[in-house]
């Protein structure tokens, strides 16, 4: 039988339960299972925080690799046209030399 106290306020509440001997009754759970529930309560927090921690830093992650991507992608662009000057320039080069030195034109490929 339950000893019944109460607080300042007038609520009662049970002062003499011992919560890990309830052998007859249905809220009775052996220590295995309450060891393994409380080991399974904590790591599920552990493990929330965890994920928590994982999903911010794959957050930031792909943020840093849309980052690369746009950088990169810029890059192709700047090299496409620095090719296409690059090519242009040696065709204006070719022409401007054949125009220059036409005897040159049977010795160039």
């Amino acid at each position: 039988m339950a000893v019944f106290d109460s607080d300042m306020k007038g609520d009662p509440f049970v002062i003499d339960q011992n919560l890990d001997v309830w052998q007859n009754t249905p809220a009775y759970v052996p220590d295995a299972l309450r060891h393994y529930s409380y080991q399974f309560l904590s790591s599920t927090s552990q493990a929330a925080e965890e994920k928590i921690a994982m999903l911010r830093e794959n957050e930031s992650l792909k943020k840093v690799c849309d980052k690369l991507n746009r950088e990169k992608e810029k890059l192709l662009k700047n090299k496409d046209f620095v090719d296409k000057t690059l090519e242009a320039l040696q065709k204006d080069l070719k022409e401007k030399t054949f125009l220059l030195f036409p005897t040159w034109r049977c010795y160039s490929k």
